[in-house]
């Protein structure tokens, strides 16, 4: 079983970091519980920090999508191999990408 992701709110903005560098079936069943708690349903606006992340399968990239569809979304801290994935599926276009996580949440108007 996966490390359940790290989730914290930063104003009105959930940061979840998931804790696998796998983000696969587990990792993303785990990070979808964690949207549905009562604590995290209403939150709209999601920025996943993906430093830690260094393979996403169907899987993973399917829970992105359809967060993104849910929720305001950004990603930031992308590796090389993640965001080569995400262009070569050509979708790179459907998500707001940031280098660091302090550039997200400036985005979303948040600041630490």
């Amino acid at each position: 079983m996966p490390e359940a992701p790290i989730a914290e709110a930063v104003g009105d903005v959930l940061v979840l970091r998931p804790a696998a560098e796998h983000l696969k079936l587990e990792a993303a069943q785990a990070i979808a519980a964690l949207l549905v708690e009562p604590r995290f349903k209403d939150v709209k606006k999601v920025l996943v920090v993906l430093e830690r992340v260094r393979y996403v399968d169907s899987t993973g990239i399917s829970l992105l999508v359809r967060m993104g569809s849910e929720r305001a979304l950004r990603l930031s801290n992308l590796s090389a191999r993640i965001q080569s994935v995400l262009g070569g599926l050509k979708m790179l276009s459907l998500f707001q990408i940031h280098a660091s996580e302090a550039e997200a949440l400036a985005a979303f108007g948040v600041r630490r």
